[in-house]
């Protein structure tokens, strides 16, 4: 809901940016004061989508989280612990039970569930990253950064955030899989 209202919120603001310069001072016609937030939110989600569908494509041993890039350090668990990640994190939505796996909440000590979960965050990761930085990356004519600048800033944070949690979790679920695969030999 958290996201829903800071997505909403930016569109109205990126809107009424749109038409007070892009409109009034730049010249553009109503139509792509109006339309150019709208294409490039819808832009972001199709992104999201296109690249989730690729992603789950690709061979699973791209999202091994024994690879140096999937492995948090002590560090920058204490850096998510310091920005009080565990307060907030379950306001961000989470949208992995639309592809088949919710990561909301543990439901099984099962190593073989575990040992998914742990793969689904390392996807997720990836997923956000490419999001946030293709979005970031993409064409849109300099003299409309009136109403893509604060989309793209706000979809980097929002794609950001699900980043630290995918690394948070997973360093607390790999843990628990190690114990577990430890303790049951």
């Amino acid at each position: 809901m958290m996201y829903m209202i800071i997505i909403l919120c930016t569109m109205i603001v990126d809107i009424g940016l749109a038409i007070g310069v892009g409109y009034a001072i730049v010249g553009i016609s109503l139509y792509e004061a109006i339309g150019g937030p709208i294409f490039t939110l819808a832009y972001v989600l199709v992104l999201l989508g296109v690249l989730d569908l690729l992603l789950h494509i690709l061979p699973k041993s791209l999202y091994d989280y024994k690879k140096k890039f999937y492995i948090s350090t002590k560090k920058e668990i204490q850096f998510y612990e310091k920005i009080n990640i565990r307060k907030w994190k379950g306001k961000v939505p989470e949208m992995g039970a639309s592809g088949g796996f919710s990561k909301r909440n543990l439901k099984s000590l099962e190593p073989e569930y575990i040992q998914r979960f742990i793969y689904e965050t390392c996807l997720g990761e990836i997923l956000h990253l490419l999001t946030g930085v293709l979005t970031c990356l993409a064409f849109f004519p300099l003299s409309q950064y009136y109403f893509v600048l604060p989309i793209l800033i706000v979809n980097l944070i929002l794609h950001l955030l699900p980043c630290f949690i995918q690394r948070y979790n997973r360093y607390k679920l790999v843990i628990v899989y190690d114990y577990i695969t430890r303790h049951s030999a």
